[in-house]
């Protein structure tokens, strides 16, 4: 190809961008070291909190502390304490319960005859009852609870330890304490199932209120390790607050996954401390993240049980960065039976996306789901949420239901300029594994593609995901394109194989161009197994960011994570970046999400933001921009005086890059063209002229880099001149040639 007489350089010359180096974010962990209390549903009075070792809820009637005895534990092992009795000699004294309040790690349960309190400590929850008046009754103060759960109570020593099948809690250091200080260490007496906790007829009798019965609950046995490290993180992107919502599951047990949170900056470096999006003893699977950027909300989407068993249910959680303001609002349903318009059935396996839009008006979060009405098959549906969490629709629409079994659908992260691509896989019965279907929706929810296949061939095809919309007209004319990735399983139903992709528009008369052997244009060899591509799009590209395990066989290897820069131009797919590495080496790496910054402000903007889990049990995030890290310029020294050249930025796609001469000739310029061999110019043999077929430029020029995916591998050229004076006849001046390739 001739590059001079495929692209005039006139047709080059425009565009704008700002180009960012790419940079990789540290590890984000879980909560450690601190403690969390969170009141997570607005409806029920119960107040949970966590701590390292332990999670708790704190209701009127009874606390519910839960081991961690971990992440690999088949279960949870709950210990339940409630209030049987409270007397002091032979007065009972009233412990119904009012409120329960909570400030900092304390929470607070006031009962009519005396308060009981809950600190929150890293290591373990200090239970207090706390009585501020005894209307001059005498003799024991007795205080005794019922425990339940798995674990039977014993004594051991002064203390009681609670040993169960799969780990221990022990119950100690009950020390009773008055207002001046003075302390009496207690034993805990055990009976079956019930415990007291007596502090003396004379200590109380001499006692300044108020006085204080103090125990300490604690976990003393981890006996699993966790079993799935993957810790499936993903992420969105407020563009107002200029902050990464990044969200990942931290296995409590196998049956209770908990959800974690961080916030981060432009280049992913953590914004104060990890929190929990959930802690509480539901089980969050398939958690995901959106924001819709008017209101700076963000919405956590997740499917919960109670144990890992039906009945399942869709739950999300809104978090609020605009302004000043950081808020996380409580849980809330998405899909149950108490929540109106509810579909009879099971819900599964969620994803949001959120609408950029910030002009008002209608402008959306949109959920799908995979729903099984009772006997059937799994079927697509979705719904619209305000910022506000108020839903749009009466009841979820929809998608795609009939005779074949439809799971797993993935939304594109952003509507982009006005519409969501929607993907899922398709289980026929007379198959042998999966089909990719996709349809397209406007921003208001109604139908633009119905739904289609993407690739239905006997091969087994899952795990797909879609971009973010390209701009209206590129690189399909008149339509927006998405990319959409999956992985093609070696053999049916298993869980290592292949990339593959496809370009669907808008056009909902022909909304295929094209499908490719994604793994074969990247080079991968064959050995190589590939898992779980993500991909977005920063406008008119695609990156694609995927998983491999080399030359290994079925669970061996080192998992690796790695990008790739792609294009549609036509029925092609150009290959810009393949496989730039993200990981290869230390923790093992899963599970990776992308997001382009496009998607979250609709500017001219290529950056990408991905995060992975490891089996360091943390997540890492990176910033990726296209190209890798490296060389991107070659100068080409020319002895014909002392004129400087300069250069600035990276030459790709959308980069804005500035051209410098120095000298103090009057007439000044630049030669921008294409390349070619450096020619003396006659009678100044030392003078020679590298650049071809462009034109003459001032000096400096600024040059935006089009965002054009057939320019990638094109090499340009820049030499400066300048007349007045100069080796060349007395009165010209030739500088260095630089050649540059665009990425």
């Amino acid at each position: 190809m001739n590059p001079a007489s495929s692209f005039p350089l006139t047709a080059i010359l425009t565009g704008l961008a700002v180009v960012l180096p790419a940079q990789a974010a540290p590890q984000f962990t879980m909560p450690s070291g601190v403690v969390h209390v969170d009141r997570p549903s607005a409806d029920i009075d119960t107040v949970w909190i966590r701590g390292d070792a332990y999670k708790a809820a704190i209701a009127r009637d009874v606390v519910t502390f839960i081991p961690f005895l971990g992440g690999g534990a088949p279960r949870n092992q709950p210990l339940r304490l409630s209030l049987e009795s409270v007397r002091c000699g032979d007065r009972h004294i009233d412990a119904v319960a009012a409120t329960v309040t909570a400030e900092g790690t304390r929470v607070t349960v006031r009962r009519r005859g005396f308060t009981e309190l809950y600190d929150g400590r890293p290591e373990g929850l200090e239970q207090s009852f706390r009585f501020d008046r005894l209307d001059g009754t005498t003799g024991d103060l007795t205080i005794t609870l019922a425990a339940n759960g798995e674990a039977v109570p014993a004594a051991d020593g002064p203390d009681v330890v609670f040993r169960g099948p799969l780990g221990n809690v022990r119950y100690s250091g009950l020390v009773a304490f008055d207002a001046v200080g003075r302390r009496l260490s207690l034993p805990i007496g055990v009976d079956r199932d019930r415990l007291r906790l007596t502090v003396p007829g004379e200590f109380v009798a001499q006692a300044v209120l108020p006085l204080t019965v103090d125990p300490v609950l604690t976990s003393t046995t981890t006996v699993s390790p966790t079993a799935d490290q993957r810790m499936e993180p993903d992420i969105a992107w407020n563009e107002d607050a200029g902050e990464h919502l990044v969200i990942w599951r931290v296995p409590f047990s196998a049956t209770d996954w908990d959800v974690a949170a961080i916030r981060t900056d432009f280049w992913m470096n953590p914004i104060g401390a990890s929190f929990w999006i959930d802690f509480t003893s539901a089980h969050w699977e398939s958690s995901r993240v959106a924001c819709k950027r008017l209101e700076g909300m963000f919405l956590v989407v997740g499917q919960t049980s109670i144990g890992g068993a039906a009945p399942f249910s869709i739950m999300g959680r809104r978090y609020e960065a605009i302004g000043a303001t950081r808020t996380l609002y409580p849980q809330f349903d998405i899909q149950r039976a108490s929540v109106g318009g509810h579909l009879a059935g099971e819900a599964y396996r969620p994803d949001v996306s959120g609408d950029p839009w910030t002009l008002g008006g209608q402008a959306y979060l949109t959920v799908v789901w995979e729903h099984h009405p009772p006997g059937g098959n799994g079927d697509i549906v979705f719904r619209q949420l305000n910022a506000d969490g108020t839903f749009v629709s009466t009841s979820p629409i929809t998608l795609n239901s009939g005779p074949y079994d439809d799971r797993a659908p993935a939304i594109s992260k952003s509507s982009g300029e006005g519409d969501y691509g929607i993907v899922w896989t398709q289980y026929n019965p007379f198959s042998t594994g999966g089909d990719i279907v996709g349809a397209v929706l406007n921003y208001l929810g109604g139908t633009v593609v119905p739904a289609f296949y993407i690739d239905s061939s006997s091969d087994d095809d899952t795990r797909p995901r879609i971009s973010t919309p390209s701009r209206l007209g590129t690189p399909s004319a008149g339509n927006r394109t998405f990319m959409v990735t999956w992985q093609r399983n070696s053999d049916p139903f298993s869980n290592y194989g292949r990339l593959h992709c496809a370009a669907i528009t808008t056009n909902p008369i022909q909304p295929l161009i094209q499908r490719w052997d994604l793994s074969a244009l990247l080079g991968i060899p064959t050995s190589t197994w590939c898992y779980e591509p993500t991909v977005d799009c920063d406008g008119t590209r695609f990156a694609v960011a995927h998983g491999e395990v080399p030359a290994a066989s079925p669970g061996t290897g080192h998992a690796n994570l790695y990008v790739s820069t792609v294009a549609v131009d036509g029925a092609q797919l150009l290959v810009h970046e393949s496989r730039a590495v993200l990981q290869n080496a230390g923790p093992q790496t899963f599970s990776p999400s992308l997001l382009s910054r496009y998607g979250g402000n609709l500017g001219n903007t290529r950056t990408y933001s991905i995060v992975g889990g490891t089996d360091a049990i943390s997540v890492v995030g990176w910033i990726y921009n296209g190209h890798q890290p490296g060389s991107f310029w070659n100068v080409r020294p020319v002895s014909c005086g002392a004129l400087p050249i300069s250069y600035t930025g990276y030459p790709t796609l959308g980069d804005e890059l500035r051209f410098d001469l120095g000298g103090t000739g009057p007439l000044r310029g630049f030669l921008f063209g294409f390349p070619t061999p450096a020619t003396p110019i006659p009678g100044c043999a030392s003078c020679a002229v590298g650049v071809t077929g462009g034109g003459n430029v001032p000096a400096p020029y600024v040059w935006n880099v089009p965002y054009v995916p057939g320019l990638v591998g094109l090499t340009l050229s820049v030499q400066g001149y300048g007349i007045g004076s100069g080796p060349c006849f007395g009165a010209i001046e030739i500088s260095d040639i630089v050649d540059f390739t665009l990425r």
